[in-house]
């Protein structure tokens, strides 16, 4: 496969026509009025070029293969069908959460401290985008799927800023359902934190689950960090309050309510893992949409 690419020759490797993989890039943020847009050019996805004849053209980075195909596998686009999934990685120690939309990190000890507006950052009283995200219902199969799960969920969490406007998102990868949203003043750990309440409510407390998550710090608030917070009052161990406690009671009452197998992964963010860089696109695309 070629590192760049014209739009055509994209299609091609996606095996969908031009106009599926353009709904599909549009999904995800990356495409707008025939062109792509700053998103994808910020983060290297596409550049513009000039072709022999003087004609402006764009050409697409390898990398935005992974991410159409994780839309197009959902069946929803003409005639596209492959289903595509690499493994995510084994590396260890993750030290760090997801920022500024595709790149940005910050240490998880500083990130999310601050107004993080609670579910009116993107939880009960956000915007839901459920009707903008394609094939919210049986769309099939995204990415790697591991036996032994009634279903499997992979999250994440956007925001430009930071405190900005973000967005959440998740998706079901067993049925290919998923949800986003957004909203225009929030913190990055309230968009991951919203992406798995909203996400433990869509699949229930019976089902063997297994939660695939990018965010150290939104694995830590769910399964260690919040039993210990209340214990003190919803304080700090420095006695300073909870950030995002609104979200993190709510997580801990659904996590704690589950009565199937539970169990959580570490997917290392950007690592061409299907599922974690759909929602990835998803939430920035939303935290985009919220910024205007």
């Amino acid at each position: 496969m070629a590192e760049w690419m014209t739009i055509g020759e994209l299609a091609e490797e996606c095996r969908a026509d031009v106009y599926a993989l353009r709904e599909a890039l549009e999904l995800l943020g990356l495409f707008d009025v025939g062109e792509p847009t700053p998103l994808a050019v910020r983060h290297s996805l596409a550049t513009p070029e000039v072709d022999d004849g003087g004609r402006a053209i764009s050409l697409w980075h390898a990398d935005a293969v992974t991410l159409a195909r994780a839309v197009l596998s959902g069946g929803q686009f003409g005639d596209a069908s492959a289903s595509y999934g690499p493994s995510a990685s084994e590396d260890a120690e993750p030290e760090y959460v997801q920022g500024d939309l595709f790149d940005v990190e910050a240490e998880i000890e500083t990130v999310g401290e601050g107004d993080a507006g609670g579910p009116a950052a993107g939880g009960a009283g956000g915007t839901s985008a459920r009707k903008e995200a394609a094939g919210n219902v049986g769309a099939g199969p995204i990415g790697r799927i591991v036996e032994g799960f009634d279903a499997i969920v992979a999250t994440d969490g956007a925001c430009s800023g930071n405190p900005g406007p973000g967005g959440w998102a998740w998706v079901e990868q067993v049925t290919g359902e998923r949800d986003c949203g957004g909203a225009a003043h929030t913190t990055n750990n309230a968009m991951e934190l919203t992406a798995l309440v909203r996400a433990l409510e869509h699949v229930g407390p019976q089902p063997d689950l297994l939660m695939r998550i990018d965010s150290q710090y939104a694995i830590k608030a769910m399964t260690v960090w919040a039993k210990a917070w209340r214990r003190k009052g919803w304080r700090k161990s420095d006695g300073a309050p909870v950030a995002n406690r609104d979200l993190v009671e709510r997580l801990l009452e659904l996590y704690e309510g589950r009565q199937g197998r539970t169990e959580v992964e570490w997917v290392k963010g950007h690592s061409g893992d299907a599922a974690n860089e759909l929602v990835d696109s998803m939430a920035a695309a939303q935290a985009a949409r919220h910024r205007r």
